[in-house]
């Protein structure tokens, strides 16, 4: 859990234990998968006593570093207003992942309710090996290849320009080479009508608070 090297050292700390995070001064924190952190950490049986946020509790350990600070937090998005993910995106510049069309050269960040599209079989059930991104400007339907293309050449793009000391990042499944299209397609036909998986595609897939 620890480890020394030239230049520093790394720690691994638990959430969940108040001593771990305030065992310390530290200049670079990290905080994964932040949504599954307890809300009072060290809280007794019923939610008696605690120290609060467990953020909140080890970032005061880099005070002593003052601008030269950083915290980087990390999760999927959870449920809304439950979400602490969220909740940082909203205060950041919210950066998002724009991806431009090969065909015309137009970007956007990609939705999926209005990009993917997944056409209906004569009975009128989706056909997810079928599923296709399709550009809302020139309507060209986009290969695997086309898809690669546009995450090499993709461009963050701040709707907060305005905020300078706090970013944000989201992006989606749609921009990953890891996943096909058809295979994100399955899993979200597959998931209709079950609120649990519903929930699991909203937020591990398109990063979507639920």
């Amino acid at each position: 859990l620890q480890k020394q090297f030239a230049g520093g050292q790394i720690s691994i700390v638990s959430a969940r234990n108040p001593t771990d995070l305030a065992m310390r001064a530290c200049r670079i924190m990290l905080f994964d998968e932040c949504d599954k952190y307890p809300l009072n950490v060290g809280a007794g049986e019923g939610g008696s006593g605690g120290e609060g946020d467990p953020i909140q509790v080890a970032w005061g350990r880099a005070t002593t570093f003052g601008k030269r600070a950083k915290k980087i937090t990390a999760c999927s998005p959870t449920v809304e207003g439950r979400s602490r993910i969220h909740q940082d995106y909203l205060e950041s510049d919210q950066r998002v992942f724009h991806q431009p069309c090969r065909h015309c050269n137009h970007s956007e960040e990609l939705d999926w309710s209005k990009h993917v599209k997944i056409p209906e079989g004569p009975d009128g059930e989706l056909i997810p090996d079928k599923a296709k991104i399709v550009c809302a400007n020139c309507g060209t339907e986009w290969s695997e290849s086309d898809r690669f293309w546009s995450i090499k050449n993709h461009k963050w793009v701040p709707l907060r320009p305005h905020i300078t000391h706090h970013r944000g990042y989201k992006v989606s499944a749609l921009a990953s080479p890891f996943i096909s299209i058809v295979a994100l397609a399955r899993e979200f036909v597959s998931s209709i009508g079950k609120p649990q998986s519903e929930k699991a595609f909203e937020n591990t897939r398109l990063a979507n608070v639920y």
